[in-house]
């Protein structure tokens, strides 16, 4: 799926069916160490960064595409980074049950994973600066 933006979407569906497990839990269920990443192939994932790096799950051009520059990646692409991060944080929240979550990582170093990283996406635009009063994804 990383090697397609049709791909991209799957992640959003699958995102709102999260819900389901606030539906019937015991207990107030937390998130955490979510990211908006759809491949393994960040910097210093997978066992460190090692020099080549051969990705298990994604091809060597989904993952030049996923470690270029923010600058490169188009606006369909941005686009999707917001409507996944809303997505994710619907299900976190649904219910009586969805306690809440919290991101994995605050921030990426040299913003080198910027699907991991809060404050670069916060400053862009991508996470919505008022958490409070978002716009909703999924529709339960």
């Amino acid at each position: 799926q990383a090697d397609s933006s049709d791909g991209w979407w799957n992640h959003i569906d699958a995102s709102c069916r999260a819900h389901e497990d606030n539906i019937n839990a015991t207990w107030p269920t937390f998130c955490g160490e979510f990211s908006l990443a759809v491949a393994d192939c960040q910097k210093y994932l997978n066992g460190g960064f090692n020099t080549p790096y051969v990705p298990p799950l994604a091809t060597d051009s989904a993952c030049e595409y996923y470690n270029s520059n923010w600058e490169t990646y188009n606006d369909y692409y941005k686009d999707f980074l917001r409507q996944y991060f809303l997505a994710q944080v619907d299900a976190y929240e649904y219910g009586n049950n969805g306690a809440g979550w919290f991101m994995w990582t605050m921030k990426t170093e040299n913003n080198c994973a910027p699907e991991w990283d809060f404050i670069f996406l916060l400053e862009k635009g991508v996470i919505p600066a008022n958490l409070c009063e978002r716009d909703t994804i999924c529709e339960f």
